[in-house]
């Protein structure tokens, strides 16, 4: 299913994920919790920030990618019903589906965006809650991919990308897939 903006709740896992993100997030000087306004990413930002004593700043500008028409659906089902258009939207960074997003405009949208919150707490840790397709634009910055490369990382749900950003502009991906455990 393509759930971009359509936002199904946490399911059972999704909550335990969140638990134990909280946890191994109080081990770690955090400044600051941003989370898309989205409901999963709110709920999973809300139990950290009880964890942490902080407030979630919720941004809309973090959201997953709008799938247009074709939120909601299978894709197995777009694969029979429209296979040139589906994989446009895996391998063409200005393809948009039918009143939804491009890759493209989805990168713009989060880089702006991150790009606020590293000026903004330079230095300091920042815990931001999103969705595949904003964390792999910012992924995609820093390790220099196009959008049908970013595609290729498998990012698992309730694990932690570390992005390091370095006074001179620069910065690397010091993690990828961190389970909640290994965060301390």
């Amino acid at each position: 299913m393509l759930h971009g903006q359509s936002d199904p709740p946490l399911t059972p896992t999704g909550r335990r994920q969140a638990r134990a993100a909280a946890e191994a997030l109080a081990a770690l000087p955090v400044a600051a919790l941003y989370a898309s306004d989205l409901r999963r990413a709110r709920a999973t930002a809300a139990l950290a920030a009880r964890r942490l004593g902080l407030e979630v700043q919720c941004l809309k500008e973090l959201r997953e990618r709008h799938f247009g028409a074709w939120e909601g659906t299978a894709v197995s089902e777009l694969a029979r019903r429209e296979p040139e258009a589906l994989a446009a939207l895996w391998g063409d960074a200005a393809f948009a589906p039918p009143g939804g997003e491009s890759m493209d405009a989805l990168g713009v949208r989060v880089l702006e965006a991150v790009d606020g919150l590293v000026t903004r707490h330079r230095g300091g840790t920042v815990a931001v809650f999103g969705h595949g397709g904003a964390h792999r634009a910012v992924l995609g910055r820093v390790l220099g991919l196009g959008p049908a490369a970013l595609l290729r990382l498998a990012l698992d749900p309730g694990h932690a990308a570390v992005v390091r950003c370095f006074p001179d502009g620069a910065a690397d991906v010091a993690a990828l897939n961190l389970p909640p455990a290994a965060w301390g």
